[in-house]
């Protein structure tokens, strides 16, 4: 590999995909000449960054598609060559699904971005570049304010988009709890996935079952899942109930309490009496009572019988008064930090 000419070295570079280019790097670090030729081959490389605009107005097969091209060192510009033959030199970084705007003269943009029509058939090669972490942020998803007319396309979209995103954030979701677990579901089996923001959605039933696939999964990377509380005062449409959460808990500790030495925590809001429930449920299992301020109601640990790791279970109160009507609470799996006695598995409680 070293004796081939310097024009060869760079050809085979050229086709290399982007996910490859670390490992042919590492697999020829001591042979003369490819090591500064790979590097300059990343420099040649392009960032894509995709905004897709969804409206009533826009055919079944149809997609309004905004796409930048950024090379590495320059400034963001519109993308509208699609040479797919060139595929391979770009990397997708951050994909954004929102709600189109239609101007009077029947064009349509996202956020001041001019989307075009587009066949979403002709054009899912772009859904198929390579995902990587961009020079200074994580590769992203977001799907902002997106109308419930649209949930449908929006799952079209998202089902066709590659599972390597690092960062997801749900935001405005109103009255589609479909489209925000079909994206958990989507991403479920992701291996680099480590955060997910759900902002001002409506959740059902099925939001927290999911969020808890993510948690207990055996995954490298820590991971991070927020919900704010939206909807928390309407007692009936918010699912966060104490049934969920003890289920939540029973799931972990029947699997094998391996998270790989990774801490992974979710955060979202119950109500008072809900809370109550669960921590009267987890008094008698829990190996440990933590009380950290006054903003805190009752919190507990409880390690796993595998001695892999532990869960913590802390509730705050709401900012707006102390004992308020609701509270946060963050459920979080780390790595057990000190050696305790194996539970005896005739022992272990079930939470009823």
């Amino acid at each position: 590999m070293e004796r081939l000419p310097p024009d060869v070295m760079e050809r085979i570079a050229g086709i290399v995909d982007f996910n490859d280019l670390p490992v042919l790097a590492e697999a020829l670090k001591s042979l003369h000449g490819w090591p500064q030729i790979i590097e300059d081959e990343m420099e040649d490389r392009f960032e894509v960054l995709l905004t897709f605009g969804v409206h009533e107005d826009v055919g079944e097969d149809e997609v309004l598609l905004s796409a930048k091209k950024l090379n590495f060192g320059s400034r963001h510009r519109f993308w509208y060559n699609w040479d797919q033959k060139r595929k391979h030199r770009a990397r997708l970084t951050n994909v954004f699904i929102r709600e189109a705007v239609k101007a009077p003269d029947n064009t349509f943009s996202t956020s001041f971005c001019p989307c075009e029509k587009e066949k979403l058939k002709e054009r899912k090669g772009l859904l198929k570049l390579p995902v990587t972490k961009g020079l200074d942020f994580p590769s992203t998803l977001k799907i902002l304010s997106t109308p419930r007319a649209s949930q449908k396309r929006v799952l079209q979209i998202v089902e066709k988009l590659p599972r390597y995103f690092e960062e997801i954030t749900l935001s405005g979701l109103v009255g589609q709890p479909d489209l925000v677990l079909g994206v958990i579901e989507h991403f479920r089996s992701s291996c680099f996935l480590s955060k997910l923001e759900i902002r001002s959605c409506d959740l059902d039933s099925a939001v927290l079952p999911a969020l808890a696939e993510l948690l207990i999964q055996e995954k490298k990377v820590d991971f991070h899942a927020f919900c704010d509380k939206t909807g928390l005062h309407e007692i009936e449409k918010f699912k966060f109930n104490n049934a969920a959460v003890k289920e939540l808990i029973q799931r972990w500790r029947d699997s094998d309490g391996n998270c790989n030495g990774r801490q992974k925590k979710i955060s979202f809001w119950m109500v008072t009496a809900e809370w109550n429930a669960v921590t009267t449920s987890c008094s008698y299992i829990a190996s440990a009572k933590i009380r950290t301020s006054m903003t805190q109601c009752r919190n507990f640990r409880i390690d796993h019988a595998s001695k892999k790791s532990s869960m913590d279970l802390q509730g705050t109160w709401d900012h707006e008064g102390y004992r308020g009507c609701c509270v946060h609470v963050t459920i979080s799996i780390v790595p057990c930090s000190r050696k305790r006695e194996a539970y005896d598995p005739q022992e272990v409680v079930t939470i009823d």
